[in-house]
């Protein structure tokens, strides 16, 4: 049971900070287009 929930943790915050990595990808590229 307490390793499921280390995966589960583990893949929540792997897919945080994706978001938060493709957000800054993101709003880098349309800063330097505008």
């Amino acid at each position: 049971m307490g390793r499921i929930r280390l995966r589960v943790r583990f893949r929540v915050r792997v897919g945080i900070v994706m978001g938060l990595g493709l957000g800054l990808r993101l709003g880098l590229g349309l800063g330097l287009r505008l």
